[in-house]
């Protein structure tokens, strides 16, 4: 982890009235569930562990394919592009409302804001793990049931928000939906700042949207409120190698680079993972594999 990075308005809204002077850290991410207790001490807690050998397949979600309103569209949309302290975000403004909608949710919901988790290396850096597998990034596009006002009035129901969360891998060339997210953030590289750059096509940045993992938890900062059907997708998005260190190069304005900014995994308990597509059996756990060759092991001594 990174020197300690102190930020007072919580990630995902900051007027809402429990966040004001609210001060949490990723420097004491492994207390949040203690120092925040009423909140991230919960029983549906994010992120998780998307693991193969738990995982439950719902041939129904193939009934109820996602539908994106306004997703392909730059006309009538702003983008502004935040550094808060720990993130990369871009807050959507406009007359063009992108929403979402189908995919097994409960409502419409529309999108107010994407933003990244990152690591330090490669290896970390994702908040969600596939069978304790990390990849280097991960956007998270965050939406509200229209059937509150607003984000703020959202929080307050337990169907209330929806993530799409993406992984991102790295590739050996540039993504060009990305470029206008990445020259931005010279902007704002250095300081708590932000800036307005120019829409894309929100579609263009998504992968494949038919194969994902489905379960109920909550928001992964501080108040971690246990209101957000998550929605994270098989397939991911491709970015460069120089593309993920313009986020790397990010600074708090404290002399703190932004890097390892994801929360560990938590508990399951009992809970369930639904996906839209079969599991691999050849995707279990490494856990499991060694559990299947110690019992084999211990017949194979039985019958000697």
């Amino acid at each position: 982890m990174q020197s300690p990075r102190v930020v007072t308005a919580c990630f995902f809204l900051s007027l809402l009235p429990f966040c004001q002077g609210t001060q949490w850290s990723y420097s004491d991410v492994n207390n949040w569930n203690t120092v925040y207790n009423d909140y991230c001490g919960g029983q549906k807690q994010s992120p998780i562990d998307l693991r193969s050998d738990v995982v439950q397949y719902n041939a129904a979600y193939l009934q109820s394919p996602f539908s994106f309103s306004n997703f392909d569209t730059v006309t009538g949309i702003t983008w502004t592009l935040k550094n808060d302290g720990h993130s990369a975000k871009v807050e959507l403004g406009g007359t063009a409302e992108a929403q979402v909608s189908g995919g097994s949710l409960p409502n419409t919901f529309q999108v107010a804001q994407f933003h990244f988790h990152w690591g330090s290396i490669d290896s970390q850096g994702s908040e969600h793990t596939v069978d304790g597998s990390f990849y280097p990034m991960e956007m998270h596009i965050v939406t509200y049931n229209t059937a509150y006002t607003d984000l703020s009035a959202a929080l307050a129901h337990d169907d209330g928000l929806a993530v799409l969360g993406f992984f991102v891998e790295i590739s050996e060339t540039d993504n060009t939906a990305m470029a206008s997210i990445v020259t931005g953030l010279s902007d704002v590289a250095s300081s708590v700042s932000d800036t307005s750059i120019n829409p894309v096509a929100l579609s263009s940045l998504m992968a494949d949207t038919a194969n994902y993992y489905r379960y109920s938890g909550g928001l992964t900062t501080p108040t971690c409120n246990e209101v957000v059907t998550w929605t994270v997708f098989k397939d991911t998005i491709k970015i460069s190698k120089t593309q993920l260190n313009a986020f790397r190069a990010m600074s708090d304005g404290q002399g703190h680079n932004i890097q390892d900014n994801y929360r560990p995994v938590q508990a399951l308990n009992s809970r369930t993972i639904t996906s839209s597509f079969p599991v691999s059996a050849a995707s279990a756990t490494g856990a499991s594999a060694l559990l299947l060759m110690l019992a084999f092991a211990f017949l194979h001594r039985i019958l000697l």
